[in-house]
């Protein structure tokens, strides 16, 4: 049975990650997006369940990039050809009214569309 408390939306943008405190960036992609969080897909090695991250990405129709701080909350091995894949969820983390307003309005248009 499915627990998720807000529905996930298909999102896939270019994100820049990095471990709450440090200062190197990596890059990966996103799979899906919703208010309480979203599932990004890493090459070759997967984050660190339960570690703090920052997250850096631009919402499609957005000119700022959005930035917001989640924890790593599953992870799991992705099918591929041939490149290791893994899928990680991650919770947001002290969303602010006026980030979760944006999500909220691009999940909105997603199903508009």
């Amino acid at each position: 049975m499915e627990k998720r408390k807000y529905h996930r939306y298909l999102l896939v943008v270019d994100i820049e990650h990095r471990i709450e405190g440090e200062d190197e960036s990596h890059f990966c992609q996103s799979k899906d997006i919703s208010q309480g969080g979203l599932c990004i897909t890493t090459i070759a090695y997967p984050l660190e369940k339960d570690s703090c991250y920052a997250f850096n990405f631009t919402l499609p129709g957005e000119l700022e990039p959005l930035q917001v701080k989640g924890r790593v909350v599953w992870v799991r091995e992705a099918k591929s050809g041939g490149e290791k894949l893994y899928d990680n969820g991650i919770e947001f983390l002290g969303l602010g009214q006026e980030l979760a307003k944006k999500i909220g309005e691009f999940s909105i248009g997603t199903v508009d569309h």
